[in-house]
């Protein structure tokens, strides 16, 4: 059986390989070693077409077959792990900014910030997924 979940998380991935790439190429400018640069790029890409492949083929066979895109469940748990993300995120970027000294530029604490806002959104959606059911009321 396909986890309900699984795009979310593969997005949730491809974010961090791309915030990953985004922080590490200015490390390898300074290293000087174009390969590795273009290493990097070229595994991000892949894992990026691969990715949007995959749900091509899933959002094909899915409407062949006559199956919704999205249940209400999946909705209600997207929404609530966006807002719950959103409501620790403030709390991430309030204490990026008071300890913005330790950082050694400001793209590495940015960088910082938007991977640990994927890494919440993941955990968040992970979370109300296997929660089960989304309302008290609810048996």
């Amino acid at each position: 059986m396909r986890s309900p979940y699984s795009p979310q998380l593969t997005a949730s991935v491809v974010a961090f390989v791309l915030v990953l790439a985004w922080v590490t190429v200015p490390v390898l400018n300074e290293l000087g070693s174009s390969r590795i640069k273009i290493g990097i790029l070229g595994v991000t890409g892949l894992v990026l077409l691969a990715v949007y492949l995959r749900n091509a083929r899933r959002s094909l066979a899915d409407r062949r077959a006559g199956r919704a895109a999205t249940d209400e469940f999946t909705r209600a748990a997207r929404l609530n792990a966006g807002h719950a993300a959103f409501m620790m995120s403030l709390v991430l970027w309030s204490v990026i900014f008071v300890a913005q000294g330790q950082f050694e530029s400001t793209r590495t604490m940015l960088g910082t910030g938007i991977l640990g806002q994927c890494g919440i959104y993941g955990i968040c959606l992970v979370f109300f997924h296997r929660a089960g059911s989304l309302h008290e009321d609810a048996g």
